[in-house]
């Protein structure tokens, strides 16, 4: 049952997560509409007051009549959300100030286009009054939104409680249904899909369950019970056919059981030991054809790895295996002639349904001409390395982005550096190459893969003035594209 737990779990999560995420999208729609309508709120609130001084105002502005302009303005106490209001003459100065006595009004307040501006906490009307002349009178009118925010915000809470209340009940009332209609019918296949599976009694049979998508699977359950059997004979097939193909493996194949007694050895591993499936299975164990001494040192070595002791024997052989770890490492086979064998092996330890280990499984691999191959391959890069060391020629390679990989000691003869700085180097970053037309070039012979001959003169990055004989050829080495510079110094031609 504690799969079904698990269903439940994820399906209530699923339920909740999307009524979060619609609240959350709910909530985040009203505060955009709120923030949005805050101006036309705004507007609607500073309006009539505008209006009215305006219209109060008009002959009191004309004749620069300060006290009944005070008095005008002084009517605005009644809405405490007014925090200033200014009555502007053309000639810039204040006719009259609400509250009276404030401090002057910057002119860049009152001096910009008719319309409404927004800080963090108040908002600013600026009216331009009916008057004659080029110039004209100013309204200027503060106002606090403190109040209208804490509005929004309270409005918000409210509406974000309710949206939760009904979701939350939105969300119960889809999880009571899914519960119903699906997870319990989905529960009682499970359980009988355990118990098949673990009785091994493929009898069983689901009830009926109506026509919808759980009929059918349960009708296609049933389907799946009768068809076992004749699945059955094809797993014997199958089996003769993977015995088949051990039988004409190029590996060498060795089972044993969890004791280490061979239980099978395949043709290929009679080829590589020498020995017939009849002088070893039930009669011995791998340890016969492997050396003591390099039995014991692997043993030490496993035993380091794992952080504890490791008997040397047939468990030096098995213990990565047993703890599910990788189990692949060279060994040397002896023959049944005494001829020594140089393999990889791969042990796999062979594990039944309910995971314990019923036996070991070995694959060995003779590797003995790609180690003849390893040596060429070595011996021909380190006579490679040597004719690259000794040659009097400059010899520099890069990588396409710049980066120096091999170098010798004639270019830092030849430039002036010590191999440990020419390492270091990166060609697109030297200055002299840029300047000298080196760079171009070798841009230019990566782009084509065309080589390229030129003689430059110029002062390396290390100090030395020098005239350079360069030939740029493009190579590739792991798939990707090198570059290598071949110098020689001809100063003394020049």
């Amino acid at each position: 049952m504690f799969k079904l737990f698990g269903i439940q779990k994820r399906a209530a999560t699923a339920i909740l997560g999307t009524a979060v995420l619609a609240f959350l999208l709910v909530g985040l729609g009203t505060f955009l509409f709120q923030a949005n309508s805050l101006r036309t709120r705004v507007q609607q609130t500073l309006a009539p007051y505008a209006e009215m001084v305006t219209v109060s105002s008009a002959v009191a502005v004309d004749f620069e009549d300060m006290p009944r302009a005070q008095e005008i303005l002084n009517s605005l106490k009644s809405n405490p959300q007014i925090l200033r209001a200014d009555l502007i003459l053309p000639n810039g100065q204040a006719l009259a100030t609400y509250p009276h006595g404030s401090p002057a009004l910057e002119t860049a307040r009152w001096h910009r286009l008719d319309g409404i501006y927004f800080s963090t906490d108040t908002a600013e009307l600026v009216q331009t009054l009916r008057g004659t002349g080029s110039k004209l009178p100013h309204l200027f009118i503060r106002m606090s939104l403190k109040q209208v925010q804490h509005h929004d915000a309270q409005t918000l809470a409210e509406l974000a409680l309710a949206g939760a209340g009904v979701l939350l009940a939105i969300a119960l009332a889809q999880f009571f249904l899914l519960r119903q209609w699906v997870l319990t019918p989905l529960a009682q296949l499970a359980a009988l899909a355990e118990q098949a599976r673990t009785r091994g009694d493929y009898s069983q049979r689901l009830p009926a369950l109506g026509h919808d998508e759980f009929g059918q699977l349960g009708k296609s359950f049933n389907a799946l019970l009768t068809t076992v059997e004749s699945r059955e004979a094809a797993l014997q097939q199958l089996t003769h056919f993977q015995r088949a193909i051990l039988n004409d493996a190029a590996y060498a194949i060795i089972s044993t059981n969890t004791d280490g007694c061979i239980t099978s050895f395949n043709p290929a591993a009679e080829k590589l030991l020498g020995y017939s499936a009849k002088e070893l299975v039930g009669q011995a164990t791998p340890e016969i054809f492997h050396e003591t001494a390099e039995v014991a040192a692997r043993s030490r070595q496993i035993a380091e790895e794992l952080g504890e002791p490791v008997a040397a024997g047939f468990e030096t052989l098995v213990a990565r295996s047993r703890r599910n770890l990788p189990n692949e490492y060279e060994w040397t086979f002896i023959r049944k002639d005494g001829g020594r064998v140089p393999v990889l092996l791969s042990v796999t330890a062979l594990r039944n349904d309910t995971g314990a280990i019923s036996g070991f499984l070995g694959l060995a691999l003779d590797i003995t001409e790609r180690l003849k191959a390893e040596a060429h391959l070595r011996e021909a890069l380190e006579f490679n390395q040597q004719l690259v060391s000794a040659s009097q020629v400059g010899i520099h390679v890069f990588t396409a982005d710049g980066a120096s990989v091999l170098t010798n000691a004639a270019v830092a003869h030849i430039l002036g550096a010590t191999e440990e700085q020419l390492a270091a180097s990166n060609f697109r970053k030297i200055v002299s190459w840029r300047a000298s037309g080196l760079l171009a070039a070798a841009e230019a012979v990566l782009a084509t893969g065309e080589s390229r001959n030129l003689e430059v003169h110029l002062v390396t990055s290390y100090g030395r003035e020098v005239w350079l004989d360069c030939t740029f050829s493009r190579f590739h080495s792991g798939g990707k594209p090198h570059l290598l510079h071949v110098l020689s110094d001809i100063t003394i031609r020049k």
